[in-house]
């Protein structure tokens, strides 16, 4: 798990707690309890007990909220994690504190079976606003092969831009401008 502290001059101050590392085919909410709890520094040893742990998560984003921050947690990678934790992930936001609600911003990153998932949570499918992204355009394609190609550090032409935008990686694995100049070798 990640974090930073945004905070710039007349904004509101975000904790962003990024679950991408994380083991997410055996991520149990107990080990995400603790991690936003680490993440928002509260000096105060990790209860065991599930429920008293929850229980101190609850306070410590109210305490964190109340001073006018928020908290985010953004899970990429989101249709590997078991139904029992996205079940509970509904808890955390219901979470209230002072007679406010809304302690923690929830964003899940995922293909597309994230969406058939949810559907088997409703209570949690049902408090979400749904993004679906499209593929890129062409044009967006080319603009994002040439950062990734100078971000290597290749020196490519335009036409060389184009050529690899246009190329099919292998579904199962991911893209690299490395390995699609491999595959147009």
């Amino acid at each position: 798990v990640r974090a930073a502290l945004v905070k710039a001059t007349g904004t509101v101050k975000t904790l962003v707690i990024w679950a991408q590392s994380l083991n997410k085919e055996q991520l149990r909410i107990n080990s995400l309890a603790e991690r936003m709890l680490e993440e928002l520094k509260t000096g105060e040893a990790v209860r065991r007990h599930s429920e008293a742990r929850a229980e101190q998560l609850r306070r410590h984003l109210g305490q964190f909220t109340s001073r006018g921050n928020r908290v985010v947690l953004v899970i990429d990678e989101a249709h590997r994690i078991p139904l029992p934790t996205l079940r509970a992930l509904r808890d955390f936001l219901e979470f209230t504190f002072a007679l406010r609600q809304g302690l923690v911003s929830l964003i899940l990153v995922g293909q597309t079976e994230l969406e058939d998932r949810l559907n088997r949570v409703p209570q949690l499918w049902q408090r979400c606003r749904k993004v679906r992204m499209s593929k890129p355009t062409t044009k967006e394609a080319e603009m994002l092969v040439a950062r990734a190609f100078e971000e290597e550090g290749f020196d490519a032409d335009d036409s060389a831009v184009r050529a690899v935008a246009r190329a099919k990686a292998a579904p199962s694995s991911p893209w690299s401008p490395t390995r699609a100049l491999r595959q147009l070798a």
